[in-house]
């Protein structure tokens, strides 16, 4: 009996234990191995307390042993589980571990793809600039040719005076014979004519240097400003700028000191023109007169390559034009004129073997502060369809 008073505190203690062990997972044992291994001690010692209990109980020697028996093979059981759990948790652990491996691993390789992979993409972009810096390359600025025709309203008062001397003038003219016609210089019909009742009708252009070209002085003095064209730029600008700080040169203003431009453009063509020169700008009308504008036409002008002056090496290839700007000038006058009114009826550009697609739509004028209108283009920033092939 004091046997089995003394045990039966073991028993309840056990339990506690047991149910406090089970309770308390994780909170004073991290490691999984530990925590197995003395849930399996606790538990053993609840069997052996159990079982000296049930062996007390037995009343014959035969219960007893039968009792120590069941109580053995309790043992065996109890201790195989055990094994068994904390083999389970060493897998488990190692399993854990092997995991977290495989997932720095993983980590590692991704960080490494992640790397071959912006050095590939690297190595592709310094490929493609490589070929698109040989394919800009390969076709220079070569040749540049323009025509361009302005007008200006026969009704501006300021140029009346001059109209009826001209008028006078292109009759008496259109009745000369041909054999007449072919000795007077400076001065000739173009396109298609016909002679109607002894006069010769069709439109007919002169140079500066015919008679009935504008005077300098008295009434004819504001048309001879207007007509008197004497130099034609084309400046470039690979990064556009506004066209409020465009400065117009002064090539042929003799009387106005040598501007030096604050936004200088990338690429300049231009050329100061002479009665000498050719071609020139030609003043144009029609016999009999048969609309209302003057009109002033520069037909395939061209200058050397070799006069062209490259500021910057920004505008030296025909793919440099994709998205540049270009303005087109024909200087300020050295007298009263009328050339801020002047009206671009007409441009063409051809550049190498191409004729630039811009509808004169597109072409638009500006006025400085001097009154020398200029003319501003802006190229299509995709240079595919930016030109025409020339015939």
């Amino acid at each position: 009996m004091l046997s089995l008073l003394l045990k039966i505190p073991v028993v309840v203690i056990g339990a506690i234990l047991t149910v406090l062990e089970w309770s308390n997972d994780g909170k004073k044992e991290s490691s999984t191995s530990r925590k197995w291994a003395k849930r399996s001690l606790v538990v053993l010692l609840t069997l052996l307390s159990a079982g000296s209990i049930i062996y007390d109980y037995s009343d014959t020697e035969a219960e007893r042993a039968t009792s120590t028996e069941r109580f053995k093979q309790i043992i065996a059981t109890t201790t195989h589980a055990a094994g068994s759990a904390d083999q389970a948790a060493k897998l488990a652990t190692d399993s854990a571990q092997t995991a977290s491996l495989a997932a720095n691993n993983a980590e590692e390789a991704s960080e490494s793809a992640q790397h071959s992979t912006k050095a590939l993409q690297t190595v592709l972009a310094g490929v493609q600039d490589t070929f698109r810096e040989i394919e800009r390359t390969s076709d220079p600025l070569s040749r540049v040719v323009v025509t361009l025709e302005l007008t200006l309203p026969m009704t501006n008062p300021a140029v009346r005076g001059y109209r009826t001397r001209l008028d006078e003038g292109l009759r008496a003219y259109s009745r000369l014979s041909v054999a007449e016609r072919d000795t007077v210089r400076n001065i000739g019909y173009y396109g298609t004519s016909v002679e109607v009742g002894g006069v010769m009708v069709g439109n007919v252009e002169m140079s500066s240097s015919y008679s009935l070209f504008p005077q300098s002085t008295g009434d004819e003095r504001i048309a001879w400003g207007s007509f008197s064209i004497y130099e034609i730029e084309l400046d470039f600008f690979k990064t556009p700028i506004d066209p409020a700080l465009y400065e117009v040169s002064h090539l042929s203003v003799v009387s106005t000191a040598k501007i030096t431009r604050q936004i200088k453009p990338d690429l300049v063509i231009g050329q100061k023109l002479s009665t000498r020169s050719s071609p020139q700008w030609l003043l144009r009308t029609s016999i009999p007169p048969k609309d209302e504008f003057y009109r002033l036409r520069l037909s395939d002008w061209t200058t050397p390559r070799q006069t062209w002056r490259m500021n910057t090496g920004s505008v030296r290839f025909l793919r440099d034009l994709a998205g540049s700007q270009l303005m087109i000038s024909i200087g300020p006058s050295n007298q009263e004129s009328l050339r801020s009114e002047f009206k671009l009826a007409e441009l063409d550009l051809r550049i190498n073997d191409g004729t630039v697609n811009i509808p004169i739509t597109a072409v638009r004028k500006h006025v400085t502060k001097e009154d020398a209108p200029f003319w501003e283009v802006r190229f299509p920033t995709d240079f595919n369809g930016m030109f025409s092939a020339t015939d």
